[in-house]
């Protein structure tokens, strides 16, 4: 047998497949390089808009523990709006089932329909979020902040939620003000990016080019805080490329 010859043809057999594998790394380096880069944008703008989407929501709960005490009753009743309440944020006012309660706010003073009884419950509900609300016409109703103790019982609630006008804030931007975005969301010279989001069955926003190569994509699904002060379902997808 020649031992030689056999090592001879090992070395070889080595060589050439030392010499494929070197070919397929740099083939491939160009697009596994473009590939992290792209997932890194695209990790950056899924967490910039999160931030950029979520918003404070204070849930004001209120029990009236005694009826109303006027002849004939105001028919509702008015709550100054507590500290941590911004005067710019919206309001809408639920009852115990989620049904919406005609309510005006002037002032920092809310005013919420009433039956004059006692033991009835509303959620009041404030927030950066554009509610669409029952407007109250009476024009006066019994002052709880003048009430006697115990004539009403309070719990506040806060928490940060998705907000379905911060995401419309945030399509505004993407179609008018693109290259501000791009700067808010670190995004390279040498690549874009698209948003859209589906609420409610309607598509909003962006997708990439049809010519566009290299498209990196991901969802997110989230719950949302809508006008009506409902929390939903929706989907935003984030595209890099």
């Amino acid at each position: 047998m020649n031992k030689r010859g056999s090592h001879v043809g090992i070395i070889l057999s080595f060589v050439i497949f030392a010499t494929f594998l070197i070919f397929i790394y740099t083939t491939l380096q160009p697009t596994l390089k473009t590939g992290r880069e792209k997932q890194v944008i695209l990790d950056h703008i899924k967490q910039v808009t999160m931030d950029e989407i979520t918003g404070n929501l204070t849930i004001v709960s209120v029990r009236l523990n005694q009826a109303d005490p006027t002849v004939p009753p105001n028919s509702c009743f008015s709550l100054a709006d507590i500290q941590e309440v911004s005067r710019q944020e919206g309001s809408i006012v639920k009852d115990v089932n989620g049904n919406i309660i005609s309510s005006k706010r002037n002032a920092g003073v809310i005013s919420a329909a009433w039956n004059g009884q006692a033991g009835e419950f509303f959620r009041i509900i404030y927030s950066e979020q554009n509610f669409t609300e029952k407007k109250l016409t009476t024009p006066t109703c019994y002052n709880l902040n003048s009430a006697p103790s115990g004539f009403y019982t309070l719990n506040v609630n806060r928490d940060e939620q998705i907000l379905a006008t911060k995401i419309n804030m945030m399509l505004v931007d993407y179609g008018g003000k693109h290259e501000l975005l791009r700067e808010k969301f670190s995004v390279p010279a040498d690549s874009d990016f698209a948003i859209s989001t589906t609420m409610g069955g309607v598509f909003l926003g962006g997708e990439p080019p049809a010519s566009s190569v290299n498209v990196f994509s991901e969802d997110i699904v989230f719950q949302y805080v809508n006008n009506t002060a409902d929390v939903t379902t929706g989907k935003i997808r984030v595209s890099v490329w």
